[in-house]
């Protein structure tokens, strides 16, 4: 059996690492399945008031495993990606106490959305960010992008995504997506310090403000955003995302269609 996620508990704060370092830690099925039963094990863990989440190797996580997505031709086989996507990201969005991104190489597609639903971000001088989502001919679920307008703001989300390019570690900081920007020689101290500072306060004040933020995203996530989420859908049964990944495997430009 692959373990394609690593656990480590020292004191009050749990490691997760990601762990398909062969595959740039691109995300399969079954690893959102896996990632979302780890966070609810740990929620369950009373010592714990602190997750860290790495990837392992010299990548965060290179996003979804296209291979895998673009091998689903049913549409309910891609909703179903998708519900499981959403629910792995919600694990870590909901966790009880906060979740630190320790971003120790390239973030990309899902591996950056991964990231913007934990807490603080902290990353290396060499890490760069990408949504590259608008390459692939993917509507983002609404709550990510959101998520995104509420850290960088809306100008810099509209730069992020409707470019879609890479973003270096220093320019992510200047938009306010990452909380510190080290040398990679020093990443996990300054992470590992960090964590020991927040396991070290209040448990009930941590846990309380973890909640105060949740409410504020979910009192935005309340509207009703049904038009978004149908662009989502229509986005995975167009023409132009199968382009899309068709493009990506071998590796030209799209000849986007519109439909």
């Amino acid at each position: 059996m692959v373990n394609y996620f690593l656990l480590e508990k020292t004191d009050h704060i749990a490691r997760v690492i990601i762990n398909r370092p062969t595959q740039r830690n691109a995300f399969n099925r079954e690893m959102w399945v896996e990632l979302s039963k780890l966070m609810r094990s740990l929620e369950m863990d009373k010592e714990i008031r602190i997750v860290i989440i790495t990837g392992a190797g010299a990548t965060f996580a290179a996003g979804a495993d296209l291979t895998q997505l673009a091998a689903q031709k049913e549409d309910k086989e891609r909703h179903a990606y998708i519900t499981l996507v959403e629910d792995a990201l919600e694990s870590i969005a909901s966790f009880p106490y906060p979740v630190i991104a320790m971003i120790n190489g390239p973030a990309i597609g899902a591996g950056c959305e991964l990231a913007l639903v934990c807490d603080l971000l902290i990353c290396t001088e060499e890490t760069v960010f990408a949504v590259p989502a608008a390459k692939l001919g993917i509507v983002l679920h609404y709550s990510l992008t959101q998520r995104l307008i509420n850290l960088v703001g809306l100008s810099a989300a509209r730069e992020i995504l409707l470019l879609g390019e890479p973003l270096p570690a220093m320019r992510a900081y200047e938009m306010g997506l990452v909380n510190r920007v080290v040398p990679q020689s020093r990443l996990e101290e300054e992470t590992i310090k960090m964590a020991n500072i927040i396991a070290n306060n209040a448990p009930l004040c941590i846990k309380g403000f973890k909640k105060a933020f949740a409410h504020w995203f979910s009192f935005q996530e309340g509207e009703d955003h049904s038009d978004m989420e149908e662009l989502e859908g229509d986005s995975f049964r167009s023409e132009d995302f199968l382009e899309g990944l068709k493009a990506f495997f071998e590796k030209r430009r799209p000849d986007w269609r519109g439909r």
